[in-house]
């Protein structure tokens, strides 16, 4: 059962990261630090060149790993951004709610089946992220309304949208062409860097802002990287042992840790209320996945 310390500690990484990641960005630009991080953690998964196999990575499948990358970075930086102006203890939850889109994106382009009862896990996705949003002595209606305004929750539906075209672009790779795991793990993360630094160059001042943001929050976001390299690399030690929907319900729970202690520590309102409905979206996303 070596899976599952491997996916609880994933679950605890994944927890302490976004706790961390909250801190940091009260000083730092979104982008800044993404930038920052993406190169940090490429730099943390060089000496995975060591057992990487490049055997099987011909140009389609590097041209495709790239445009996954298109994808996740936008995907980071819309959640990075709305990690920095939404409470915790609401973007962490919304956040656990991929696997619906995972799932619909899945049955669109892999063809794979939606049982009725996923379904059902979708109702409760829908019915936490909504409890979510619900505050004493306001009216049923008040919750849609703020979906429908806030720009933080539309930037959070938008990546998970993305994240759940690259989850199946990711299963794609692996499991249709061929390219084994510490192969893609090193590949999308240089991906990721290059496509941060880019924007960097061409949004902002390049080298200067992220030598700046190490100067200011230098410990902190390398703090988040270790944490990040940390609960990807456990996640896919767990998945290699073990099938990936257990892997992924195990982990998902690390949002309620995010949505009590993140929100304990940042003294953010109504904990309670977000945590049960952070129940209800774990409860949904566990129907989805096992």
């Amino acid at each position: 059962m070596s899976w599952v310390f491997f996916a609880i500690m994933a679950a605890i990484l994944t927890a302490t990261s976004t706790i961390v990641e909250k801190k940091t960005l009260f000083k730092q630009h979104a982008t800044v630090f993404s930038a920052t991080l993406s190169l940090l953690i490429f730099i943390l998964s060089i000496p995975l060149l060591v057992v990487a196999d490049f055997s099987n990575v011909d140009f389609v499948s590097v041209l495709i790993m790239f445009f996954i990358s298109a994808l996740a970075s936008i995907a980071f930086l819309l959640a990075a951004k709305s990690l920095r102006h939404l409470d915790i203890s609401v973007s962490a939850p919304l956040m656990t709610a991929g696997p619906a889109f995972t799932l619909l994106f899945a049955y669109i382009f892999l063809g794979e089946s939606i049982k009725f009862y996923q379904l059902g896990g979708i109702f409760l996705l829908i019915v936490g992220a909504y409890a979510l949003e619900t505050k004493k002595d306001h009216s049923l209606l008040d919750p849609l309304k703020e979906f429908i305004s806030s720009r933080y929750i539309h930037f959070i539906i938008f990546a998970l949208i993305l994240y759940g075209l690259t989850s199946v672009g990711d299963r794609f790779i692996v499991h249709i062409r061929g390219i084994p795991v510490i192969t893609y793990f090193v590949i999308i993360h240089f991906f990721l860097a290059v496509n941060f630094l880019i924007m960097m160059f061409v949004f902002y001042d390049g080298f200067q802002g992220m030598r700046l943001s190490l100067k200011e929050s230098g410990w902190w976001i390398l703090l988040v990287a270790g944490l990040t390299f940390g609960y990807r690399f456990f996640q896919m030690e767990a998945v290699s042992m073990a099938y990936v929907a257990l892997v992924s319900a195990i982990k998902r729970s690390s949002a309620l840790f995010s949505t009590f202690i993140g929100g304990e520590l940042f003294k953010e309102q109504n904990l309670f209320r977000k945590s049960v409905a952070c129940l209800i979206i774990i409860a949904g996303v566990l129907i989805i996945v096992l």
